[in-house]
């Protein structure tokens, strides 16, 4: 019963109804349903135990302090109260606690390869009655079950890890942008007011120079427009420039003051894939970006980037007019880029649930070629 029914997403009564249909086909009569039933729940409790001493073998002696650590400090960064916790709101140390965690449970070596024999639901019952338990009363567990409970525990809770970290970069790259584009607009609509009619101005130096298109300026236009009133229209468009390009120096400045603290704790953290080559010049500048984080560069050439890798509308912000990238610019760039193909599903992080390879959600028997011709139009036979 063990070998056949145990690491399965079933309960009791299941245990029950397929223990009377093996005894059947063994041959052996068991008179009675409490019989069974005690027999299904002794079963269930040996493949349990069995299954968690297993876990535990695994571990190695680093891995059982660091656990017995997160149990008796339960309120630190990567205590065991602290692992169950929401990543809550976007903000930068929410991002630095997430990736605090999540490079945690990743460092652990806790062994995930175990999870391809049970089944995803009979996992979920374990870490629920280990959400459900407070550090105290895991401390309470003989040790090879508490390090076994919690062992399972962050391996079911690792993919959740990994997924608010996600979140929290999605919400922070699309906050930065939404409220730079907000600042940039209200300071647009307040400098409307600096120079007060400029179009009745302009029509006014219009007609002005059409009545009189021989007299002197200072005649005709500086009655109109005095040389400082002009000398403002001028600086004030200079001052504009294109929204696009006010938006970027918005962000840029956000970012740089606050938020790329978190950039490097978060690369670390997460492994980002993609199954389309088109796609794998923007994981080429993530390693990059990692690598410019660690020698403290902030101004590389274009040669030191993957080609193609910035758009039009990015390029005076990342590169200047002697082909010089500035790197904080080009992080902005790369992670605008990597928020829009994450969302998409043309990037995908190792580990993750929600944000998984997407050739594991394609049905049992068709071709995980990318844009495979047979997926596209699902012409399964």
């Amino acid at each position: 019963m063990i070998e056949q029914l145990g690491g399965r997403d079933l309960n009791l009564a299941d245990w029950i109804e397929r223990g009377f249909g093996q005894a059947r086909k063994m041959g052996v009569f068991v008179s009675s349903d409490k019989i069974m039933e005690r027999l299904a729940r002794a079963a269930r409790r040996d493949f349990r135990e069995n299954f968690l001493t297993l876990v535990v073998s695994l571990l190695s002696i680093e891995t059982t302090e660091q656990l017995e650590r997160a149990l008796a400090e339960p309120l630190e960064d990567t205590g065991f109260q602290r692992l169950k916790d929401d990543v809550g709101a976007a903000t930068l140390d929410s991002v630095l606690l997430a990736a605090r965690k999540a490079s945690f449970v990743e460092e652990l070596g806790l062994p995930m390869d175990i999870l391809g024999d049970v089944e995803r639901g009979w996992m979920l019952r374990l870490a629920r009655q280990v959400e459900g338990e407070t550090a105290s009363e895991m401390r309470r567990h003989a040790p090879k079950k508490r390090l076994g409970l919690l062992a399972v525990y962050l391996m079911h809770r690792r993919s959740q890890l990994i997924d608010g970290l996600i979140d929290l970069l999605l919400e922070v790259v699309h906050r930065l942008a939404t409220r730079s584009r907000r600042k940039v607009i209200q300071r647009i609509a307040a400098d409307i007011g600096a120079v007060n009619g400029k179009e009745r101005l302009l029509v006014e130096i219009a007609m002005a120079a059409l009545d009189h298109p021989d007299g002197r300026i200072e005649d005709v236009i500086f009655p109109i427009a005095g040389a400082a009133k002009l000398r403002a229209v001028i600086d004030e468009h200079r001052a504009k420039g294109t929204l696009d390009a006010r938006i970027q120096q918005t962000m840029r400045g956000s970012y740089a003051s606050h938020y790329r603290r978190m950039l490097s704790p978060l690369l670390r953290a997460l492994q980002f894939r993609s199954n389309n080559s088109v796609w794998h010049p923007i994981l080429t500048a993530l390693d990059q970006i990692v690598r410019y984080a660690a020698s403290g560069r902030r101004v590389v050439t274009e040669d030191d980037i993957p080609s193609g890798i910035i758009p039009g509308k990015w390029r005076q912000a990342v590169i200047d007019e002697q082909g010089r990238v500035n790197v904080v610019s080009f992080e902005l760039c790369v992670l605008t880029q990597l928020r829009d193909r994450v969302r998409a599903k043309e990037i995908w992080i190792e580990g993750a649930d929600r944000y998984r390879n997407p050739d594991d959600d394609l049905p049992g028997g068709l071709c995980r070629a990318p844009r495979c011709l047979l997926c596209r139009s699902w012409a399964v036979t």
